[in-house]
């Protein structure tokens, strides 16, 4: 059975890896899903052991993939949508009602910028995943603009800017 943690332990474990892997140069990638139809389950048996699943908001699930680039994080977020479970028929790799949003660290953004750059990613495959571009700089737009975000208002990353 998978451990989920609550969306302020995600963030902070995240925060970690992401010191750690800049110390280390080494890759760190995040799925973000909106799980749209309460009747989908996402599947996160296959998931590495170093893998750590996250509850965002009763609709949003978020994994943080350590030493994981870009390829091997879609490879991840396609077994759990493949994977998942729902009451009613459904294809094998689109789910109805689920998006999944990739992205790869660039080692040069903080936790929230990483966050924001990929939960405001947008325009999905024909398997309901988006892959989040690779900039420095999240888009104009703000991930606080979004209904989607996921960082709570009152979390402090210890980033100073």
């Amino acid at each position: 059975m998978i451990r989920i943690a609550k969306k302020i332990e995600w963030i902070n474990a995240l925060d970690r890896q992401l010191a750690l892997s800049h110390r280390e140069v080494r890759d760190v990638s995040i799925v973000l899903f909106q799980v749209e139809n309460s009747e989908v389950k996402l599947n996160f048996e296959s998931l590495r052991k170093s893998d750590f699943v996250g509850n965002l908001s009763s609709d949003s699930y978020a994994i943080m993939l350590p030493e994981c680039g870009i390829d091997e994080a879609l490879e991840i977020a396609e077994r759990c949508l493949a994977g998942s479970e729902t009451n009613s028929m459904v294809s094998a790799n689109a789910i109805d009602g689920v998006l999944a949003r990739v992205g790869s660290w660039n080692h040069n953004e903080n936790v929230n910028d990483f966050i924001e750059r990929v939960n405001i990613a947008t325009t999905p495959t024909e398997n309901n995943i988006v892959v989040a571009p690779n900039e420095s700089q999240p888009s104009k737009q703000t991930a606080k603009d979004s209904d989607e975000f996921f960082i709570p208002d009152d979390y402090d990353s210890g980033d100073k800017q």
